[in-house]
């Protein structure tokens, strides 16, 4: 199987994973913070590239996110953008959006290397595994050598979760953290 069919897979099961997720009731609605700290660093795609895959990203969650609803992004020194949302997105989407952002639709990394990290404080609409994890800092990213297309990994200081949506988001320790290159630079 190549990338494409691999990517596609993954996408097929992230489209499941998603509908399976968002058709049962929400046991407590979501209540938008207006102080959200939840922001994702990309570094290895394009100025050019960003806006495309923004407006891409924004068209497949409209429906959870709304028409009036978008997607900052701004360059910094070292080449990695910061993308912020215009107001705070549901914690059960946030893995999603990370993960899409790794893999977008329709672009290819043509030999480039990756990178994506979110980061942001944990509360109760991220459907945490433990209580106690909520207001901790929390860093998503997907793995290094990834090979599922449905995965993000999720740090908080020095424990790892690993977040399928092929499990229905369902927040599972890991004692391999899998931590890609360059990650120590934008987790910070």
């Amino acid at each position: 199987m190549d990338n494409i069919e691999m990517w596609v897979v993954g996408m097929l099961g992230i489209a499941g994973a998603i509908a399976a997720r968002f058709a049962k009731p929400a046991s407590t609605p979501f209540t938008p913070d207006p102080h959200n700290d939840k922001q994702i660093l990309v570094r290895g795609w394009s100025a050019d590239e960003m806006p495309r895959m923004l407006t891409d990203l924004k068209q497949l969650y409209l429906d959870k996110l709304g028409p009036d609803f978008a997607f900052n992004f701004n360059p910094e020194a070292d080449g990695t953008f910061r993308v912020t949302p215009s107001r705070d997105v549901p914690g059960e989407l946030f893995p999603f959006l990370v993960n899409w952002l790794q893999y977008p639709n329709g672009f290819e990394p043509n030999g480039r290397t990756i990178l994506v990290v979110g980061k942001t404080t944990l509360s109760s609409d991220f459907s945490i595994p433990d209580p106690a994890l909520t207001g901790q800092r929390a860093v998503f990213y997907v793995p290094a050598n990834d090979t599922d297309y449905d995965v993000v990994y999720i740090r908080i200081g020095d424990v790892t979760y690993r977040y399928s949506f092929a499990g229905f988001g369902r927040w599972k320790r890991t004692d391999d953290a899998r931590l890609p290159a360059g990650f120590a630079a934008l987790a910070d």
